[in-house]
């Protein structure tokens, strides 16, 4: 919690924003910082992906059907990204209804698997378009065939553009 004395902001106690036996992490605000998505998962099940209230009003939302992890909510419109349990990328459209979260059924956003890369926090962001995502991809391999994964990290981008493709 954050108190203001009018003076000055200053950090208050603090409280977890989840209670829960499951092993929660993931968490993302939305842009307009009315939301929090997140996954969790017990020993039971599959990880799932949930939303709640900023601030939090006691109500949660399961976003996901079979499973997800590793939710990214998009900049520009209503939707949320998440991954399947195939390292697909998922997509949510919401709303806001009244302070509720209404999410329509997920939908497969990407065919295109992700990388596993074990414990690495994020294979993938949304880009501000909207219409793309910057993501490890593994290209699709024959049955028995060896897996080479490669990373290309291209830095400087924009001015290799202008050498390559230089404007008239």
């Amino acid at each position: 919690s954050v108190e203001n004395d009018g003076n000055a902001l200053r950090a208050g106690q603090a409280k977890p924003f989840v209670e829960s036996k499951a092993d929660t992490n993931h968490a993302m605000f939305s842009p307009d910082g009315k939301w929090v998505a997140y996954a969790a998962v017990d020993v039971a099940s599959s990880p799932q992906v949930f939303v709640k209230a900023w601030p939090d009003d006691g109500r949660t939302w399961q976003v996901s059907a079979e499973g997800g992890t590793q939710p990214v909510f998009g900049t520009a419109r209503n939707e949320l990204l998440f991954l399947n349990g195939d390292l697909q990328v998922m997509a949510v459209s919401f709303r806001n209804a009244g302070g509720a979260f209404v999410a329509e059924r997920p939908r497969l956003w990407s065919a295109k698997r992700l990388a596993n890369l074990g414990v690495t926090y994020w294979l993938y962001d949304r880009i501000p378009n909207e219409d793309a995502i910057a993501a490890l991809v593994l290209p699709d391999t024959a049955e028995g065939a060896k897996t080479q994964n490669r990373v290309a990290v291209l830095m400087n981008f924009f001015e290799y553009l202008k050498r390559v493709a230089p404007a008239k």
